[in-house]
């Protein structure tokens, strides 16, 4: 892991155990909003916001789905999840690779940067979760469990 990320994810991890004191959910879920746009250009498909995510670090979702139906699991061609921590965002798919999605949704990517969020990977953020946190200590809990995971 980039040692930027690395010092990144430990500053973050100092802010709260659930969520950062700061956290403004309205004002984070209308950010999402206004750039939803400027991501379904970059995508060249819409995106689905399910913004109303419960007992979890992260908050927001916006996502390009297929084989969408009642009590199962869709496949994400495309995915952002926004964390409630330092403005996180994790591009992801269950049908590509993360070399994939960073050269393919670069556009994307500088959307977002551009917009104030940090863009990470799954390969980021699957090392070992070495934080000051108690609750995250052991039991092989990883850094997306705790950016993005539940408590």
């Amino acid at each position: 892991m980039p040692q930027t990320i690395d010092r990144r994810f430990i500053e973050l991890d100092a802010l709260g155990v659930l969520e950062p004191s700061e956290f403004d959910l309205s004002n984070e879920v209308a950010k999402v909003r206004r750039i939803a746009p400027l991501l379904e250009q970059g995508v060249g498909a819409s995106l689905t916001l399910i913004d109303d995510i419960e007992d979890s670090a992260a908050y927001a979702d916006l996502g390009h789905y297929q084989n969408v139906s009642r009590g199962k699991v869709a496949d994400a061609i495309v995915a952002f999840t926004f964390s409630r921590f330092g403005s996180l965002v994790l591009l992801w798919s269950n049908t590509q690779t993360d070399g994939e999605l960073s050269s393919r949704y670069e556009g994307c990517i500088r959307t977002l940067k551009e917009a104030g969020f940090i863009v990470v990977t799954g390969r980021e953020l699957d090392h070992q979760y070495a934080g000051v946190q108690r609750i995250w200590l052991g039991c092989g809990h990883t850094w997306r469990d705790r950016f993005f995971g539940e408590p």
